[in-house]
């Protein structure tokens, strides 16, 4: 049966139609998983090429405010895909953003979307400050097939600028979420 499959005779012929069969099914399977990956990786390189960044928007008269019980951060786009499902996190703490012995202030927004390019001010209700103070700030948002990213840092109200900015791809975790450093607590 096996000898009849490659094409072999017992009286010790080669059929050369079995034998150019198996070898045309070899490399159609060899193309087939080729074609797979170039598919894959073409998948990744368009999901990359759409891929949003959206971070605070530094410099200018855009800075982050506290208006009327409402926080304002200034954000831009400066992907090419427009960011999706924005969800947003603050921690208040010293005026340098440092984690203080202060009770914890903190607030949440949302947003639908930002597109490339697109600056925005996220909006947090209800912030419970009589003055800005530094704050640590998360920020997750998808792009056009699903992925969540999120950029997190610190901004220093002293120094009105925002350092350790970070863009990861991933869920928020709750260490990164909540300060990864423990809160200084007051006694």
């Amino acid at each position: 049966m096996l000898a009849t499959f490659l094409g072999l005779y017992f009286d010790g012929g080669v059929d050369a139609t079995g034998i150019a069969t198996v070898l045309l099914a070899i490399a159609t399977a060899g193309l087939a998983v080729y074609t797979r990956m170039s598919v894959k990786q073409g998948a990744l390189k368009l999901a990359q090429s759409q891929r949003p960044v959206l971070v605070p928007l530094r410099g200018g008269r855009s800075k982050p405010a506290l208006k009327d019980g409402q926080f304002l951060l200034p954000v831009v786009n400066v992907g090419v895909g427009p960011a999706m499902t924005i969800r947003a996190e603050l921690e208040f703490g010293d005026i340098h953003g440092d984690a203080s012995a202060a009770p914890q202030v903190s607030a949440q927004t949302a947003r639908t979307a930002i597109g490339a390019n697109g600056q925005a001010y996220l909006a947090f209700e209800n912030v419970a400050l009589t003055r800005a103070l530094g704050f640590a700030f998360n920020i997750e948002f998808a792009d056009v097939s699903g992925t969540t990213w999120h950029s997190g840092g610190v901004y220093s109200e002293a120094a009105r600028e925002f350092r350790d900015v970070n863009i990861r791809e991933g869920q928020l975790t709750e260490a990164i979420r909540y300060r990864v450093s423990p809160r200084v607590r007051h006694a």
